[in-house]
């Protein structure tokens, strides 16, 4: 799915280019950049989460044939927990949707989020009251019944 092969890279996921060097070794960058010149690759930064994770589209020449790579440059905060990229941008990176998401969406997801972890935490909350209910219930079963007194 998703663009893998051919024509120009579409003009909404032009930007900036270039990585931002953050964390990364003077040497690693020079030969990123090499890599990339003497390839004709480029990067185009295609978006940047809430949490900085930057998002580029990489146009790889091979002759006549152009393909693409999504790659994601994580911030420092992020960059050792992957499950800190947003759904939306993995199925991105992932070529399981076409464009990447755009602010708007990616503002609805952040939305849909807490609501859901709202309601787990309700969940959470209701199921704890329930096993209470029902380990007293269990209690009170088990305490011996009050016998009469034959008179």
């Amino acid at each position: 799915g998703g663009l893998s092969r051919g024509g120009p890279l579409p003009r909404a996921w032009r930007g900036g280019s270039g990585a931002s060097g953050r964390g990364m070794s003077l040497l690693h960058r020079a030969v990123s950049f090499f890599m990339r010149v003497v390839r004709g690759d480029s990067r185009h930064l295609v978006g940047v989460d809430k949490l900085g994770n930057k998002y580029y589209a990489q146009e790889l020449k091979a002759g006549d044939e152009v393909s693409y790579r999504r790659l994601v440059d994580p911030c420092r905060l992020t960059q050792r927990d992957p499950g800190t990229i947003p759904v939306e941008w993995q199925s991105w990176l992932k070529h399981q949707r076409k464009e990447p998401p755009t602010e708007e969406e990616s503002v609805r997801y952040d939305l849909r989020r807490q609501q859901m972890a709202a309601r787990v935490e309700q969940l959470k909350i209701k199921q704890q009251q329930d096993d209470l209910r029902y380990q007293q219930q269990q209690q009170r079963q088990q305490q011996p019944s009050p016998s009469r007194r034959d008179t």
